[in-house]
Formats: C-alpha cells, sequence, structure tokens
C-alpha cells in the first residue's frame, strides 16, 4: 500500500513531461505543430522547343519554306515577374531576370533541363495565375548598364542598344543554308527592345506556394512560332535577314512572344 502513492507520483510526472504549454501558459497535451512560414524560396524553368523538338544550339531545324536553319544565340528579358491573388492583386517576386538559353541549350540533355530562375521570400499562399513582361519595362529600360554591377540582369553593356535608348529585350541569332547546298553562309540577326514593343502576358491557372509547392509553371517557348504564325504567315528570313530597325518586322515578331509562350 505505501508504494502506491509513489507509483501515482511516477506517473502524474511522466505525463507532464510529455505535456507543452501554449503562450497563454495553459497546459496542452501534445506538441504543437510548428507554424508554417510565411514565405519560400521557389523557381521557375524555362523550357525552349523548336516545333515540339528540344531546341538546342547548333542543331539544324527545317523552315517553313524549307530552308535549313540553325540558332547561335537566344535570350530575352522578363519584367515584374508577379503572381495573381484571388482578389485579383498582385505580389511581384522579381523586377527583370534574363532567360538566356544561349550557353544552356548546348545538348539535348541540357535542353530538356531547361533554364531555370530562383526567387527568394516568395509569399506562400493560392493564386490564380502569373504575369510578367517581355522585355524590361519602361521604369528600367529608362536606366543603362552603368547603373548597375556586371553581375545584375541589366550589367551587361552588350545587352543595351544606345540608338534606340533602350535595352535589347530580345535576341534571336542563327544562320541559314539560302543555296540548300549544306553551307550556312547568311546571318540573321532578329532583335528587338524600345519601350512601345513590350508586351505583358498573364497565364490563368492554380498555383500554390508552400514548402511542398516550391516550383512556379514551367514557362515553354515554341522558338518556331516567333518567325512562324501559320503556313501562310510566316517571317521572310531570306530576304529579310535582320530585324533591327524595321518597325514594322519588329513588331511581327514582338507580337509572336505571345503565341510562343506558354505556361504548364
Amino acid at each position: 500500500m505505501k508504494q502506491f502513492p509513489l507509483l501515482f507520483l511516477f506517473a502524474v510526472l511522466l505525463s507532464f513531461s510529455s505535456c507543452y504549454y501554449d503562450h497563454d501558459g495553459s497546459i496542452v497535451l501534445e506538441e504543437p505543430t510548428p507554424p508554417s512560414p510565411s514565405s519560400v524560396d521557389a523557381s521557375v524553368n524555362f523550357s525552349a522547343n523548336y516545333d515540339g523538338t528540344p531546341f538546342v544550339i547548333g542543331d539544324t531545324y527545317e523552315y517553313e519554306d524549307g530552308t535549313p536553319i540553325f540558332f547561335t544565340r537566344f535570350n530575352f528579358f522578363v519584367s515584374d515577374v508577379a503572381l495573381i491573388a484571388a482578389d485579383g492583386s498582385e505580389v511581384e517576386i522579381s523586377n527583370i531576370e534574363l532567360v538566356d538559353f544561349t550557353n544552356q541549350n548546348l545538348d539535348i540533355d541540357s535542353a530538356n533541363e531547361g533554364y531555370n530562375i530562383e526567387f527568394s521570400d516568395v509569399a506562400t499562399g493560392e493564386y490564380t495565375g502569373m504575369r510578367f513582361g517581355i522585355g524590361v519595362s519602361d521604369e528600367l529600360n529608362a536606366t543603362s548598364p552603368s547603373d548597375y554591377s556586371g553581375t545584375h540582369p541589366l550589367g551587361g553593356s552588350g545587352d543595351y542598344w544606345a540608338a534606340w535608348d533602350s535595352y535589347i529585350f530580345a535576341k534571336l541569332e542563327g544562320k541559314v543554308d539560302v543555296d540548300l547546298d549544306g553551307t550556312f553562309t547568311s546571318g540573321i540577326v532578329y532583335h528587338t527592345g524600345g519601350n512601345e514593343y513590350y508586351n505583358e502576358i498573364e497565364f490563368d491557372m492554380p498555383i500554390t506556394i508552400d514548402e511542398d509547392n516550391t516550383s512556379l509553371p514551367t514557362i515553354d517557348i515554341d522558338v518556331r512560332k516567333l518567325l512562324v504564325r501559320s503556313e501562310n504567315d510566316y517571317l521572310d528570313i531570306i530576304n529579310n535577314s535582320a530585324v533591327h530597325q524595321d518597325g514594322e518586322l519588329m513588331k511581327y515578331v514582338v507580337q509572336n512572344y505571345l503565341q510562343a509562350i506558354k505556361a504548364q
């Protein structure tokens, strides 16, 4: 009978050892679940293809008119990258990024891997879509590379064109075999830039950002669609090898970015 109080006391102490105290001092019997973070690091992957085939720098493709073509450079800026909340408000996650496939898509494996961009401190929650500008926003386009460090997306002098007083929003360069003799002698240079050629694109789709979901939708670009709208409506790349000064040609290419880019 004398052992009962000791056993009872031991049981009480053991039970209290697994109890926890709430913020108001009250006892709770289970360990509280730690609060979810209000922000996480997230990423978005940009993937490029040519009419459904992985886009590889240096690989030869057949253009709409039958001309063999390969590409040596492809990059573009995206501005004001934001997630859209259910009430229509936007949560900006970056004001400028440079998507550059030039040194990334060097073979099939790297092309399938895509170009990944990391974002810090993305607010967790449920979103209804994503929006970004293709090019450099008016505010940032009023600056120049000298305003930034060399590691900043806008810090490269080769991405600015003083004659335009603008950054070069996008670069698509390559070569074509005009004579179909296996020799690629004609170059193509399709650059766009200038505030009037800045466009925004928006994707409506459910997006969840939390500890278990840190990847944004993949953004896929069909490079063929940058130059081809349909089988009867495409850029004559032999007679229009450069889109740099011609406003109508630049408008044609810029508008094609809207049809070429999809989210999935």
